[in-house]
């Protein structure tokens, strides 16, 4: 019930504020933004995974009154996030056999869409640093993985919600145009997997079948983000 009301909520204000008739109404502005997204996640509330490093795009539009001190932001992002889980290299002591280490990505591919409020300061008298916080939804196109942790496809969550974080500077390379250099943080408050025990269909090199216990799984992502930003202006003429 928590979940169907934020993603209806957050559909809700995202409708506003891509209102044409109120961005006619006054500046704003519009851009883009990429970089690396870290992924870090919450397995029954332990951090035992290794970070996923995978890629963000995200496209923006917020408002820009006159002062440019603050302003209200929507945007619609695609982002990978995730976890991965690294074995150490072992030898079988009856055969020999040398098994290799090995890196197994947990993977998720996620459409995430965001509202929020960003406060402005001047820097150096000409770019602006900021800081935001935005409510998030998050839908998932498909998940990936290999090994053991394929036993998981199929259990992953849909729709997730969380919140996001982020601080940056904006440097303007002129009056409509200018570029972001970005930090965000963003947790979710909801479970991307929430399963009981699943029988994988592998077996450990003793024979014995590789059962996966009870499961929650939380995503954490952190994102660096190279952007541009480009003003469009209302002037109102008496």
């Amino acid at each position: 019930m928590i979940k169907q009301t934020f993603i209806v909520s957050l559909i809700g204000i995202l409708m506003l504020a891509f209102n044409p008739k109120e961005a006619q109404a006054q500046s704003y502005a519009f851009g883009f933004k990429l970089g690396p997204t870290l992924g870090i996640q919450q397995w029954n509330g332990s951090n035992s995974r290794q970070p996923l490093i995978r890629y963000h795009a995200t496209a923006f539009i917020e408002s820009a009154p006159v002062e440019n001190t603050y302003g209200l932001f929507a945007q619609l992002g695609y982002h990978e996030v995730g976890s991965s889980v690294r074995t150490n290299s072992f030898v079988n002591p009856q055969t020999g056999t040398v098994f290799p280490s090995r890196n197994y990505p947990l993977g998720f591919r996620n459409v995430h869409a965001s509202v929020g409020a960003k406060k402005k300061t001047l820097f150096r008298d000409r770019g602006y640093l900021y800081y935001g916080f935005g409510l998030r939804g998050e839908f998932n196109i498909n998940m990936y993985s290999t090994g053991y942790l394929q036993g998981y496809e199929g259990f992953q969550n849909r729709l997730t919600y969380g919140v996001l974080v982020n601080t940056g500077i904006e440097l303007p390379f002129g009056e409509f145009v200018s570029g972001i250099v970005e930090l965000s943080i963003g947790p979710d408050f909801s479970k991307q997997i929430n399963i009981g025990p699943i029988d994988t269909g592998f077996n450990n090199s003793n024979g014995n079948p590789i059962i996966i216990n009870s499961t929650e799984v939380t995503n954490v992502f952190v994102e660096l983000s190279v952007g541009m930003r480009f003003l469009h202006k209302i002037t109102y003429i008496d």
